[in-house]
Formats: structure tokens, sequence, C-alpha cells
């Protein structure tokens, strides 16, 4: 009867150390899968990372462009600005002698002096030059002989 009682004894030892050796060789399987997406998930995290970084770099680009047109949206809209104030100033003026050009402007403006320094009156400008009155008394009063 002890030898009966030893052997089963050493047969549930034995059941129970193979029972471990099962449980141990689960566990050491399920710890490389684990490890496994560990890493896959490192390296998933690391892309994300790139991926952020490569955004914010081209958000620091887009945002530098976007300062450059914002400067030359301004630039423009103050040229349009002035362009929109220089036609209204010229909008006194014929249109007949604006027409001819800018090369005409010049020889205008030395006939009105040679007429200033025949005695020509502020009137006589006007109509005989294609001036405004304050042209013509501008004129008068850097060019008269008096």
């Amino acid at each position: 009867m002890n030898d009966l009682f030893l052997l089963s004894i050493a047969g549930f030892a034995i059941i129970l150390l193979l029972l471990v050796v099962v449980a141990f060789l689960n566990l050491k399987r399920e710890q490389k899968k684990l490890k496994q997406a560990y890493q896959a998930l490192a390296l998933q995290i690391q892309r994300s990372g790139d991926d952020i970084v490569g955004l914010c770099s081209a958000a620091a680009a887009v945002d530098r462009r976007l300062s450059a047109n914002e400067a030359l949206l301004r630039d423009v809209q103050e040229s349009i600005e002035i362009q929109q104030n220089n036609a209204e100033y010229l909008s006194g003026y014929d249109r007949d002698s604006i027409d001819e050009g800018e090369s005409e402007q010049p020889q205008i403006y030395r006939q009105a002096i040679e007429r200033i320094h025949s005695g020509a009156t502020i009137d006589e400008l006007v109509r005989a030059c294609g001036m405004t009155r304050d042209e013509a008394v501008l004129l008068m009063r850097l060019h008269s002989p008096n």
C-alpha cells in the first residue's frame, strides 16, 4: 500500500509537472505574441511622430507663404488706392490731354510758360492749354515775371 501511495503521488507529481510545462509553453507563446504586438505599436508610434514633424514643417511653410501673400496683397491694395486717388485727381483734367500721353504734358507746360512770359491770363491758359484753373494759377505763380 505504501508503494501504491508513492506511485500515485509520483503520478500526480508527473501530471502536475506536465501541466506546469504546458502552461509555461503557453505563457511563452503569449509573451512572444505580445512582444511582436509591442514592436508593431512602437513602430506605428514612431511613424506617427515622423508624420507630425512633417505636418508641422509643412504648416510652417504654408504660414510663411500666407504671410508673404498677405504682404503682397496689402501692397497691391495700396497701389490700387493710389491709382484710384490719382484717377480722382485727374478726373478734372481735359480727357484729350490725358489721352495724348505723358510725353505731351511737358510740351503743354512749356507752351503755357511761354504764354505766361508773353502776358497771358489764367483764363487764357485754361482755354488754350487745356489745363485746370488750379494748374494755371500754380504755373502763373511759378513763372510770372512779376
